[in-house]
Formats: C-alpha cells, sequence, structure tokens
C-alpha cells in the first residue's frame, strides 16, 4: 500500500530544485493581458491629410518623368523675342545717335555733276563738317555744301535741322544740294572780266580753275550775311552768277573738309594760298 500511494502522487519541486535550479517562471494575469492587448492606432485630425511631397523629376512607379512640352514652347518662344528685341533697340538707338552727328557734327555727300572739276568730279565722296561754322564765319577760299536754290527753308528749327532724314529715304533731285566755293564774303566786290576773276580789284590766280569764263560779271558787293560762291569748273557751274545769287549763310550746310572716296585720291581741303593774304 505504501507503494502505490508513494507512485500515484504527484512530483513536487521543493525551493531551490528544478532544471538548473532555477524557480519556475510564473506569468501573472496582467502581464498576459499586457502582451495579448493590441496596439491602437492614434487617430488622424479630422480634415487633415497626410501631405505628398512632389521630388521634381521622379514620376510614380514605373512611369517615365514627363517634360510639359507647352511650357517650354512658351521659355523659347520669349527667349526668341527678347533677343530680338534687344537687336532692334541697338538699330533704333544706332540709328538715332547716327541721326543726332549728321544733324550737328557732320556727314559725307556724294559729288553729282561737274562744276567742281578739277577739284572734285562725279560720284567722289566727301566729308563736311559742320562745327567750324558755329564759331566762325565763311572764308574765301572755302568748299562748301549748301542747300538747293530752289528748296526753301520750313521756318521750323525742328525741320529744318532734321529734315534732312526724308532724303535718306526719298531720292528728290529738286533739294539736292550744291557743292561750291567761296570766293568773297560780306564787303567784297567781286568781278568777272576778260575771262578772270578779280576780288576788290585784285586779280585772282587760281590753279584749281582750268579754263577762262566765257562772260563778263559785275561789278557787285557782296552784302552783309551773304557770300559769293563759283564752281570751279566756272563755265559748267549754277552758282551766285545765275540761280544761287548771293548765298545766305545760314543755307551753308557744312564745310568739305576732305575726299575720301575713292581711295586713291584721298585728301584734305585746306585753303589756297591765293586767299591767305587777303
Amino acid at each position: 500500500m505504501d507503494y502505490e500511494d508513494k507512485e500515484n502522487k504527484p512530483d513536487v519541486l521543493k525551493d531551490g530544485e528544478g532544471e538548473g535550479g532555477k524557480e519556475p517562471t510564473v506569468a501573472t494575469e496582467g502581464a498576459l493581458l499586457r502582451e495579448e492587448e493590441p496596439q491602437e492606432e492614434t487617430p488622424a485630425e479630422p480634415g487633415v491629410e497626410a501631405a505628398e511631397v512632389p521630388v521634381e523629376g521622379i514620376g510614380t512607379e514605373g512611369e517615365a518623368p514627363t517634360v510639359d512640352a507647352g511650357t517650354a514652347g512658351q521659355k523659347k518662344g520669349k527667349a526668341f523675342f527678347s533677343v530680338l528685341f534687344e537687336y532692334l533697340q541697338a538699330i533704333v538707338m544706332a540709328f538715332l545717335i547716327a541721326i543726332v552727328i549728321m544733324a550737328f557734327i557732320g556727314r559725307s555727300y556724294m559729288v553729282e555733276g561737274a562744276s567742281m572739276e578739277n577739284t572734285l568730279f562725279n560720284s567722289e565722296r566727301v566729308l563736311v563738317e559742320k562745327l567750324s561754322y558755329y564759331f566762325a564765319k565763311p572764308e574765301r577760299g572755302d568748299i562748301v555744301v549748301l542747300m538747293n536754290p530752289r528748296q526753301e527753308k520750313y521756318g521750323n528749327w525742328f525741320l529744318d535741322t532734321f529734315g534732312f532724314v526724308k532724303d535718306i529715304f526719298v531720292s528728290d533731285m529738286s533739294t539736292r544740294p550744291y557743292i561750291k566755293r567761296v570766293i568773297g564774303k560780306a564787303g567784297d566786290k567781286v568781278e568777272i572780266k576778260g575771262g578772270r576773276t578779280y576780288l576788290n580789284d585784285e586779280l585772282l590766280e587760281e590753279p584749281y580753275v582750268s579754263e577762262e569764263i566765257w562772260w563778263d560779271y559785275g561789278p557787285y558787293y557782296v552784302p552783309e550775311g551773304y557770300v559769293f560762291v563759283m564752281g570751279d569748273n566756272r563755265n559748267h557751274s549754277d552758282d551766285s552768277r545765275s540761280s544761287v545769287g548771293f548765298l545766305k549763310i545760314d543755307r551753308i550746310l557744312g564745310k568739305a573738309v576732305a575726299r575720301f572716296w575713292p581711295l586713291n585720291k584721298l585728301s584734305i581741303f585746306t585753303q589756297p594760298d591765293i586767299f591767305k593774304s587777303m
């Protein structure tokens, strides 16, 4: 009996006994609850959604990045018009600067006709400056460009100063300037006789005149504010002896200072020796 009871009794571990001599692990009720309790998700605030941060140049999964063709075309168009505007602005500014220079400083002219032979010939080009006559009056022997005698002044400073601009675009023979040489100035006595020119009763020895003058003229006195002009080709020149008459100084457009075309005849004009002693 004793043997049977001993076999049927459950094994009871004493304090300190068991595997490794350790105490058995006892799970409490609270620990089980914490392990099995699911994690609660924090609810998002109503009306607030998670923002997606776009990354430039990156498309969605499986898609290549796209380029807005319309935007690229607009940028190219703006760049083209910007460059075009800069070029047009530069052209307009250059044109305005050239007009101011031509109006107040000087410009070039092309010789038309034979009235200044043998000094100047048809189609040659001369440089004409205006600055000299702002401070002094024309001198004897100067080669000057003057308004066509058939052209009337506008009577308006602006038009008289800048009216030449239309001649750049419109060719009008009635307004073609003349080019002549100043022979006499205010108070001078001018006379032509025997084919020669006399100034204040003194014979002018003019090496630039190739032939004798065919008809007599004068004597006449040059009035104040005027000059007397003639072409060096005396027998083929419309000058103060005909339609030009005594030339009013304010109709002079400038003084020819040099010939720059053709290049093989490049030269600077100086006062002839005959006039230096007068």
